[in-house]
């Protein structure tokens, strides 16, 4: 189909919903390049000018779809690197005063039972002297101190032990839970990759358009609206590659921030 079939109730309807014509509002040029442009328009026939005038459309529609990407992934963006933060203090905090605290009552314990292992070392050193020097009421003596503390002793270390269980214990479940929540991130090693091509991507098409927009500048300053209309035709091209990488970068950061979310769903605010 000829575009001219169409042109023109495409225009009347732009009209009719006030989607404005003129490059000026915006398709972000210089005020010298959109001057020029609204000449070009206005001094070309009409055929040429509608055309001239729908392909700005298609360039403006694509450029607000990008602009569109762009606010949407920096909120994404901003929101994800928030909650990255906040879990990343959480994964510290973790059950940290309970195993502070846990700590402290080891050192307390050991520490308090510590003259009880002490005296009863110095009795079983005192009962191996008084065997070395063979005598008995010596002998006597000490072995029933040493065997008065040997129960309190065993008694005393099996409370240590419990309490180092207990301690080691509430650190292999921090470490394990720890590791679930560093699985679930490490979900976003292979989206990063993904991510790092897509914004090549819309970095390429971006300099393209770059460097379009030179040529489209050119051409309406010499009032050419041939090549004013194949640039702004390359125009929309490029600018719809850019909005459509940008929407897969946006895809692919909505995936990432979903990630950190069920990360941090692991790891509730205490």
């Amino acid at each position: 189909m000829k575009r001219s079939l169409w042109i023109t109730p495409l225009l009347i309807l732009l009209l009719a919903v006030g989607y404005p014509l003129s490059a000026s509002a915006d398709a972000d040029w210089t005020p010298t390049v959109q001057t020029a442009f609204d000449k070009l328009t206005a001094g070309s026939d009409s055929l040429a000018a509608g055309r001239l005038k729908t392909r700005y459309q298609e360039f403006v529609r694509e450029r607000d779809r990008e602009k569109s990407a762009d606010a949407d992934i920096k909120a994404v963006r901003y929101r994800a690197d928030e909650l990255r933060i906040a879990v990343n203090k959480r994964m510290k905090e973790r059950d940290a005063a309970k195993l502070a605290a846990l700590d402290k009552q080891l050192a307390e314990l050991k520490t308090k039972r510590q003259p009880l292992f002490d005296a009863y070392t110095r009795l079983n050193q005192q009962l191996s002297l008084a065997r070395s020097l063979k005598s008995k009421p010596a002998i006597a003596v000490a072995k029933a101190q040493a065997d008065a503390l040997k129960i309190p002793a065993q008694l005393a270390r099996e409370e240590i032990r419990r309490k180092e269980a207990e301690v080691k214990k509430a650190k292999d479940e921090r470490t394990a839970h720890l590791k679930k929540v560093r699985a679930v991130l490490a979900e976003n090693d292979s989206l990063a990759l993904k991510l790092k091509a897509e914004r090549s991507a819309a970095t390429a098409a971006g300099k393209i358009v770059t460097a379009e927009n030179k040529v489209f500048s050119a051409a309406v300053r010499k009032a050419d609206a041939a090549g004013a209309l194949a640039s702004l035709t390359r125009l929309a091209s490029g600018e719809r590659d850019a909005a459509a990488a940008k929407l897969r970068v946006l895809e692919l950061e909505r995936k990432s921030l979903a990630v950190v979310e069920r990360a941090a769903a692991l790891l509730p605010a205490q």
